[in-house]
């Protein structure tokens, strides 16, 4: 509040968009002024070049590969029942919703990973529906799941970018989430995803990831600094 009063500007650090890297998940951290949200906060990186998807690419050997048009089953990741980033929203609730609605429109298999911190009990949902299951995602890891999947479902998570790297379609609830841009936004949708251009919003948000040794020798200050008040 005090920085807002005297016209200030904070600074949001966030983790990466690629922590489900299974070795390098802190090497690039997220910067952002005045929120941490990305459909709020100024990340100062509008129609950026590759430079920096280039690095993290190399660093932690991701790519960005073609849509995919064949897939079995439909994968649903949550996210902590807490915290900032889930709003306050009532997960159980959206879950049902989101199943309900997927089972009107296919009979897919619906694999549910729940947040590998969030201890509540998922399973009575796959008790009321058919050919729902519920995935480890305490020893499984996050690709393993994307592996296969026609489509993936989200509120606002993260985890949704490694599917949309591996051409695994994504529906998520939340402008605020980093993959609204080429995201699908209703399941009605579920057996027709859209699949946009993703090179642009690529750039993009990897223009938001900076590493801490750019961070000791002044490039974010030096990229951020023009949207600094003067």
């Amino acid at each position: 509040d005090h920085q807002k009063n005297i016209s200030g500007k904070i600074m949001s650090i966030d983790g990466s968009c690629f922590k489900f890297h299974p070795t390098k998940e802190n090497e690039w951290l997220r910067y952002s002024l005045d929120s941490v949200f990305y459909n709020e906060g100024e990340y100062a990186n509008t129609n950026s070049n590759n430079t920096h998807w280039m690095d993290i690419s190399k660093s932690l050997r991701l790519d960005l590969k073609p849509w995919r048009t064949q897939g079995n089953h439909i994968l649903i990741c949550l996210q902590r029942d807490i915290g900032w980033n889930a709003k306050g929203f009532d997960q159980q609730d959206w879950l049902n919703k989101t199943v309900k609605m997927i089972r009107k429109q296919t009979g897919r298999p619906i694999h549910i990973r729940p947040h590998p911190s969030n201890k509540l009990d998922w399973s009575t949902i796959t008790t009321a529906y058919s050919d729902v299951k519920l995935t480890d995602s305490v020893t499984r890891p996050l690709q393993a799941d994307i592996s296969g999947a026609h489509a993936g479902v989200f509120f606002n998570s993260s985890s949704s970018v490694a599917a949309v790297l591996e051409g695994v379609p994504v529906y998520v609830s939340d402008p605020g989430a980093v993959t609204w841009k080429v995201a699908n936004h209703t399941t009605r949708d579920i057996e027709n995803p859209v699949m946009p251009d993703r090179e642009q919003w690529l750039y993009d948000l990897c223009q938001c990831h900076w590493t801490i040794e750019q961070a000791r020798n002044g490039d974010i200050y030096r990229h951020f600094n023009p949207y600094l008040p003067s």
